[in-house]
């Protein structure tokens, strides 16, 4: 009987971390990205379906310039992600030599009582990892808490 009820508790407690991480990775992300000596505002919408994630990610270039990319993902059980850029929605027809690009990002979610964040490594996708004039850098986000929920 001790078993089975210990049991119980367990799967509900895996199932409210499952629910918990769903609702935590769904949502707006804000933040920076770092490219060399360059530092671009970074906005994230999220969702997370099972271990799978999808959305947009927006990055702000100058204060009349920025690329939105539509992106696919995994989530992983140690809390890190991977997240391709797929598909370049603005400007329609980007100039493949400036910024315009599409990014593979490497993330590991981190919460503390009522913030969390995503931070890890970003790299341009289209070149290969040998070639020196990859770009690559950093990426840290906070999520947005969604106000009308409270």
């Amino acid at each position: 009987m001790i078993k089975q009820i210990l049991f119980t508790v367990l799967l509900s407690l895996s199932f409210t971390a499952y629910l918990t991480a769903q609702r935590a990775l769904t949502g707006l992300w804000v933040g920076t990205l770092t490219q060399g000596e360059n530092t671009y505002d970074v906005k994230m919408e999220m969702k997370k379906d099972g271990r799978k994630l999808s959305g947009s990610s927006l990055v702000i270039l100058t204060d009349t310039s920025y690329i939105e990319l539509h992106f696919n993902g995994l989530f992983h059980e140690d809390r890190s992600m991977n997240i391709y850029e797929v598909d370049i929605l603005y400007p329609e027809s980007p100039d493949i030599e400036s910024e315009y690009f599409k990014r593979t990002y490497q993330l590991l979610y981190n919460r503390s009582f009522n913030d969390h964040f995503l931070e890890g490594w970003w790299h341009e996708m289209e070149k290969s990892a040998t070639d020196n004039s990859r770009r690559f850098g950093r990426i840290q986000l906070k999520r947005v808490e969604d106000d009308s929920k409270a």
